[in-house]
């Protein structure tokens, strides 16, 4: 995920090869159906985490956010997880 603070057009010249993500996000599977087990979101420039999401059931994860960080901007990186994971 990259945050960039002006908008891209397909006119903009910016180059985007050197670019570092900000924000990653890395899950962990649990056994060979790679089932997700653990969702890490963290300042890829800090190695600073700001959120885990793990599975307490079928259909259900939590999702734990450290204090000072912003839970909705958490909470939407949480679901645009899950929907790239399920349109694979």
């Amino acid at each position: 995920m990259y945050i960039l603070q002006t908008p891209l057009t397909k006119d903009d010249p910016t180059e985007l090869d050197d670019l570092k993500p900000d924000i990653k996000i890395e899950s962990e599977t649990s056994n060979f159906f790679k089932v997700l087990k653990e969702v890490k979101i963290y300042d890829t420039q800090m190695e600073e985490e700001y959120a885990r999401m793990s599975k307490t059931s079928t259909f259900n994860y939590v999702l734990k956010v450290k204090p000072g960080v912003d839970h909705a901007f958490m909470c939407l990186c949480a679901v645009f997880f899950n929907s790239v994971v399920k349109n694979e």
